[in-house]
């Protein structure tokens, strides 16, 4: 008897201490997962906001291309307006895809923004017709003109709305166009509508879901924000600017905060009772901020089946490694055949 009760005592510990044992090697297992499954995710969230900022510095190089030009043409004949301008804005839009570019022209410094063609302007809400401008366009508040004026070179103005010129929301790429002679002519440009960037802005969560595997169904939370701090684009229209308001800031959003300390980064971030992630980059070329905000709940998924995966290995060994010691428990008890 004292052998028996010797040997299930045995046995007994060597279940616990075989228990502790796999407890802990899933654990450990579970850990290493875990982490790997996370790092990927911040990693393809990371990848997704740099693709888009790429995707969008290159949108605004081949954009850009359409003002350089313009300005190469007049550059030819110096002082003197082009007197094909009109025409030549009117063809160079028809030829232009209409999600690159909303409106082109070219406005001349030494005539009054109210002569005829002192602005010749083409944009999609008038086109064929010419546009007319009806603001003093020298005005130095109006950056567009200004901005690559002062500058000398390619201007990639602040988001504004376009009050009196083709009264929507954009940004606009502007060169300088300047005589041989050292004479400054005026500024040839490029609208855009800031619909258009949406679009570059909104393929950021496309391309992180399709990374991950998931179908995320919540609201779009990747926005856009000037190199000024103001907001370009975002889900929630009453933030942008409009006619009547000049939009929000990124330093007045609970996930714009943190995003001011570097030009990228990724961080967690408690909006209400909720976690979110948030990831963003910077453009190269513009220094606009593109931001993605999703919920920590859709991203952690992923580690939740692992967890339940993990859980689920365990119960079933530790179920396996009872039956057996209890079946050989079983058997040192039967008594000894004669």
């Amino acid at each position: 008897m004292a052998n028996i009760s010797g040997g299930r005592g045995l046995l007994v510990l060597i279940g616990l201490a075989s228990s502790v044992i796999l407890a802990a090697a899933l654990w450990a297992d579970y850990s290493v997962g875990r982490d790997q499954l996370i790092q990927q995710t911040d990693a393809r969230a990371s990848l997704a906001v740099h693709d888009a900022a790429i995707q969008l510095d290159d949108f605004i190089r081949r954009v850009s291309m359409l003002p350089i030009t313009t300005a190469s043409r007049q550059q030819v004949l110096g002082n003197t307006p082009d007197p094909l301008m009109v025409e030549y804005l009117r063809t160079l839009i028809a030829r232009v895809p209409k999600e690159d570019v909303y409106g082109i022209y070219v406005a001349y410094e030494d005539m009054k923004w109210s002569d005829k063609n002192s602005m010749p302007w083409m944009d999609r809400k008038n086109f064929p017709e010419m546009t007319v401008v009806h603001y003093d366009y020298h005005d130095v508040k109006q950056e567009w003109y200004n901005g690559a004026k002062t500058d000398g070179k390619l201007h990639i103005t602040e988001p504004y709305f376009d009050d009196g010129g083709s009264d929507i929301n954009m940004v606009s790429i502007t060169h300088p166009v300047i005589a041989d002679d050292g004479h400054f002519v005026g500024v040839a440009g490029a609208d855009l509508s800031l619909e258009l960037i949406q679009s570059i802005v909104d393929r950021i969560e496309t391309n992180f879901w399709n990374t991950t595997g998931e179908r995320d169904h919540e609201v779009r939370h990747s926005y856009l924000v000037s190199r000024q701090g103001l907001i370009v684009t975002h889900p929630d229209p009453k933030l942008m600017l409009s006619k009547d308001s000049p939009g929000a800031r990124v330093d007045s959003l609970p996930d714009g905060k943190v995003t001011l300390a570097s030009p990228n980064g990724e961080s967690l971030v408690d909006i209400g009772t909720e976690h979110r992630r948030i990831y963003w980059a910077s453009s190269e070329l513009t220094g606009w901020k593109l931001i993605l905000n999703v919920s920590n709940e859709a991203v952690m998924r992923p580690v939740r089946q692992l967890a339940t995966k993990t859980l689920l290995v365990a119960a079933l060994g530790l179920g396996a490694m009872l039956g057996l010691l209890g079946w050989i428990a079983s058997r040192t008890q039967s008594p000894s055949p004669r």
